[in-house]
């Protein structure tokens, strides 16, 4: 029921369906991936352009480039898992 990507991590943290690292890692990428986007869009504003979801990761720095490689990694970590656990495949 919780509508917040947050809220519903620490939930299933919770009910004991992630651990504590897990859920960790998934919050970090999610506020990484949320401020990449945030700061892009700005910048859109800024420029009088139509704000949209594409970051060219080539604009990032390479800091930033860093923490979006682990960001992605940690979440094809975690569908992996999850198609492993209901049998699917990606």
């Amino acid at each position: 029921p919780q509508k917040g990507t947050l809220d519903r991590l620490r939930v299933a943290e919770a009910d004991g369906r992630i651990d504590a690292e897990r859920r960790q890692g998934l919050e970090e990428a999610f506020r990484l991936l949320w401020q990449i986007r945030l700061e892009h869009q700005v910048g859109q504003v800024e420029r009088g352009e139509t704000p949209d979801d594409f970051v060219d990761p080539a604009t990032l720095g390479p800091i930033a480039r860093l923490g979006l490689k682990e960001a992605f990694r940690i979440v094809t970590n975690e569908q992996q898992m999850l198609a492993a656990e209901f049998n699917m495949r990606l």
